[in-house]
């Protein structure tokens, strides 16, 4: 069945409160190696258009695929949780069925929307409800289409002009408290650079120190 329309669920659905995964597979729905920020930033809206309301947003690629340093950046800006693998055959989809693994391994039901038209991602379909976002034009395995509840068809988007950038819910309102899968993942990022930063300035202040105390040691 396909569908244009943003992938709301359905009255059923939030009676029995399951939660929203929006997992996409970076090289295969956002763009080949090294695209471009704006196609990035285009195509990643027009996904978080369509699926609506999620509990968290995950792009998983390799960690050589981004042009530079400003990707992982709009992507998080965007609201979605950027995930560099390690480079290798089907990394980025083998670790976004591991985490849908994980998600439904917490205790609660899931609704993954998987944005990607491999067919390895089909085994998503074991952890919770899968539907599939793919653009028009983009052909879905015959091993997902089977799997997969529903595949929602959107228009590839080529320009960051098409979409304007969704308006989500605030985290931590009361209609929308914070993910912990999110936050968690926010603040490992935050503690790393932190304890980066501390790192480069304790050696820094060492070389200063022992510049001034122990002269003679300096060649």
């Amino acid at each position: 069945m396909n569908h244009t329309a943003p992938v709301a669920p359905s009255g059923a659905n939030r009676a029995a409160d399951i939660a929203t995964a929006l997992l996409v597979d970076a090289e295969n729905v956002i763009g080949p190696f090294r695209p471009r920020v704006s196609l990035v930033r285009a195509r990643l809206t027009a996904l978080l258009a369509a699926a609506g309301h999620v509990d968290h947003a995950l792009v998983a690629f390799a960690d050589t695929w981004p042009a530079d340093d400003t990707v992982p950046s709009a992507l998080a800006e965007l609201g979605a949780i950027p995930w560099p693998v390690p480079e290798g055959p089907d990394a980025a989809e083998t670790a976004l069925a591991a985490h849908a693994r994980y998600l439904a391994g917490r205790g609660r039901r899931w609704r993954f929307l998987v944005a990607s038209a491999d067919h390895r991602l089909a085994q998503v379909a074991e952890y919770g409800e899968l539907h599939v976002l793919a653009w028009t034009d983009h052909p879905v395995s015959a091993r997902l289409e089977a799997a997969a509840t529903t595949i929602h068809r959107l228009p590839r988007t080529r320009t960051g002009d098409e979409h304007p950038v969704p308006t989500l819910p605030t985290a931590g309102s009361p209609n929308h408290p914070p993910d912990p899968v999110s936050h968690l993942a926010a603040t490992r990022t935050t503690d790393r650079v932190i304890a980066a930063i501390a790192t480069g300035a304790g050696i820094a202040l060492t070389h200063r120190l022992l510049d001034h105390l122990l002269p003679h040691r300096r060649r």
